[in-house]
């Protein structure tokens, strides 16, 4: 029969664990539930959660966009709305998948106009469900 073994940082306490997770982003706080089973849920529980819009770019975006200099109008409302989908899509998953208080949600860099419903529903949630 195989042992099971914890690493150091297992044994640590979740109020540590979470701490820890607070200094990552989000996406990558997110990618240690493929680490083991006991890792799977860990980030659910972090008080801290701050997107970036610069996180749902593609690796290679920044020099293609910037390969694309005469790039149309209508293409470039076309790419910030898809970038937009995912940033929000990212967040609705967060959220649903989120255990426990969120003292500090932050959303960064983000160019939205006067009015965002996506936001506003964002807010609603957040002010019914949490203490932020």
């Amino acid at each position: 029969m195989k042992a099971q073994r914890l690493d150091i940082i297992t044994t640590l306490l979740q109020i540590i664990i979470e701490t820890i997770l607070c200094f990552l982003p989000i996406e990558e706080a997110t990618r240690t539930s493929i680490l083991s089973r006991e890792w799977r849920y860990k980030w659910t529980t972090i008080p801290m959660l701050v997107f970036l819009e610069d996180s749902v770019k593609e690796p290679n975006e920044e020099r293609r966009l910037s390969s694309q200099k005469q790039m149309s109008d209508l293409e470039c409302v076309r790419r910030y709305k898809d970038m937009r989908c995912k940033l929000f899509y990212a967040i609705y998953q967060v959220l649903l998948l989120h255990q426990g208080p969120i003292q500090e949600f932050t959303l960064m860099t983000m160019n939205a106009p006067d009015t965002c419903f996506e936001i506003d529903q964002i807010i609603l949630h957040l002010s019914r469900n949490h203490t932020v």
